[in-house]
């Protein structure tokens, strides 16, 4: 067993080193420490050694204070350490009158544990010290005794940044002198009534700013005090206007040195060289425009008109709701090159005609935009038709190029099953009921079957579908379909497209096996089209069946 030498083990407090970097003021929180420590045969220790020291209120059993644990280096038996450089101590850890510190040593070897060195030691009342930096009196007061550094007054005294806490109560009379107060502090609700009579105010010192609007009254003001140099202009003829009234009776000779002869009447016609707005609202000769010619500026739904000749029957009409013009049928249209509407897209929308046509044929070199309806006793003649509805002929309807539709449309090409005819030479029979085939028996199960394929020149595929059925619980088919294209000449068929899917297990529902990567599938008719499938079951039922087959294809022309 290790044994501390007890003449050796003392608790030496903070000396000069320590001492030189705190002031009088502070209290350290650690402590000194020296020691020596033997091995059980007097030997003494060298090295690194792992002890524990603790601070207990009981010699031998009591509650732990404080405690820590430090890596001490031993050199020849000796250490020297700081009590507190690890866990910092405390004020308040010295407040119980006895104390004793206890030193614990790992043990060497794999075994360790801590071995508690006895008898405990007892602080010396040196550490007591400690407890200066935080008494409990004052030269005999407690702290009850003293007022704290920051504190509040009671409601007898001013305390720093307190506001409204002045009050007349507090202030002697006459003892407040103009230089007592800062400026524009008394306000008009700090004055009594009739407070400030003349003697309080200096001459020239109510301005205009400060004399508020109407506070003037003819109360205030001594008769013939005030001059015409004392009206702003125009003062005096606003108040005669509002006292009697526009004009005010006054007959003048001359506005703005202009006798009445200048003037017309508020109501009045001019002669036959203008448009007057009573009347007939007519004028004889002729009428040219430089400007702008405003024809119905009202808003809303009402149809303003030219007219032609005398009558009713020809006119030239705006439509203020639909925003156009409109032509009468009796009104004709001569021109070398008519131009309606806009070129625009979407565009504008205008008419000729609304019914009878205006003439037998209608002729125009770039594009016409026609809301309604185009009508022409014989032919229509244009380079581009462009119609967002339907385009009617009870005649025929020639192009020297195609007819194309706005946007490719998708068509399906159905191949039923009964159109698949066997082509290999087993005897496998390729049984087939109204809407499905299967194989029914023969030496293989298998069976290789072609349908032809008619698709209009132009289509494109996008699609192939095979249907098929699996309703059988011991039995699975394998499925494989091949789109070819062959030469005129029956010779270097080319492989469009190559799928194949194998079923699992039953099922009541259709399959389907679907390609959609075709190759070459813009169609050509100058080849020949045919759809193969290798039908490969794993025995003959009924239940393993071939539905035919779907192609998928769009045209961008209508179909020939």
């Amino acid at each position: 067993m290790r044994q501390l030498s007890s003449l050796k083990l003392s608790i030496l407090f903070l000396l000069l080193p320590l001492m030189a970097s705190i002031s009088w003021a502070d209290v350290p929180s650690t402590m000194n420490y020296q020691g020596v420590l033997t091995d059980s045969a007097g030997t003494k220790l060298q090295g690194s050694q792992m002890i524990i020291f603790s601070i207990y209120d009981d010699p031998a059993a009591g509650s732990e204070i404080w405690s820590e644990q430090q890596t001490v280096n031993i050199i020849d038996g000796m250490f020297n350490i700081q009590l507190g450089s690890v866990v910092p101590l405390s004020v308040t850890d010295f407040h119980t009158a006895e104390l004793y510190l206890e030193i614990q040593v790992l043990k060497p070897g794999s075994g360790g544990g801590w071995e508690p060195l006895s008898p405990r030691q007892v602080l010396s009342s040196t550490a007591f010290s400690m407890k200066a930096g935080d008494a409990d009196t004052l030269e005999g007061y407690g702290e009850a005794d003293f007022a704290r550094s920051g504190h509040d007054h009671d409601s007898a005294y001013v305390n720093t940044g307190e506001a409204n806490t002045i009050n007349s109560t507090m202030v002697a009379p006459n003892t407040l002198t103009a230089v007592d107060l800062a400026e524009d502090s008394v306000e008009a609700s700090e004055l009594a009534d009739n407070a400030v009579d003349t003697n309080a105010i200096a001459a020239g010192a109510v301005t205009a700013g400060k004399i508020g609007p109407n506070a003037v009254g003819s109360g205030q003001i001594v008769n013939g005090s005030v001059l015409a140099a004392d009206l702003a202009d125009g003062a005096a003829l606003a108040e005669i206007a509002d006292d009697d009234g526009i004009g005010s009776g006054l007959n003048a000779d001359l506005l703005d040195n202009k006798s009445s002869e200048a003037f017309a009447d508020a109501t009045h016609s001019h002669d036959f060289r203008y448009i007057n707005s009573i009347g007939d609202d007519s004028m004889n000769g002729s009428l040219t425009v430089k400007g702008s010619l405003s024809l119905g500026t009202d808003s809303g739904t009402d149809n303003d008109y030219l007219y032609m000749d005398s009558g009713t029957a020809e006119w030239l009409r705006w439509e203020n709701a639909r925003t156009w013009f409109q032509f009468s049928d009796a009104l004709n249209i001569l021109t070398g090159s008519l131009t309606i509407g806009s070129h625009t897209t979407p565009p504008v929308y205008n008419s000729i005609g609304s019914g009878t046509p205006i003439s037998g044929r209608m002729n125009n070199s770039s594009d016409l935009y026609v809301r309604y309806d185009i009508e022409a006793g014989d032919s229509i003649y244009a380079q581009h038709i462009k119609s967002y509805g339907e385009i009617e002929a009870d005649g025929d309807v020639t192009t020297t190029g195609n007819f194309k539709y706005k946007t490719p449309k998708t068509f399906y090409l159905n191949i039923p099953a009964c159109a698949f005819v066997k082509r290999n030479t087993s005897n496998t029979v390729w049984a087939s009921t109204s809407v499905f085939k299967y194989t029914s028996s023969g030496t293989t199960n298998n069976c290789y079957a072609i349908a032809p394929v008619y698709l209009p020149a132009g289509a494109t595929i996008t699609k192939i579908q095979t249907h098929y059925y699996d309703d059988s619980s011991t039995l699975d088919v394998t499925i494989s379909m091949v789109l070819l294209r062959i030469k005129y000449d029956g010779i270097n068929a080319y492989n469009m497209a190559d799928q194949h899917a194998t079923s699992f297990g039953s099922s009541n529902d259709i399959r389907n096996l679907e390609e959609s990567s075709i190759s070459a599938a813009s169609i050509d008719n100058q080849y020949k089209y045919q759809l193969e499938i290798h039908w490969d079951p794993t025995g003959f039922s009924q239940m393993l069946r071939f539905y035919g087959a779907r192609i998928t294809y769009t045209m961008d022309t209508v179909t020939p």
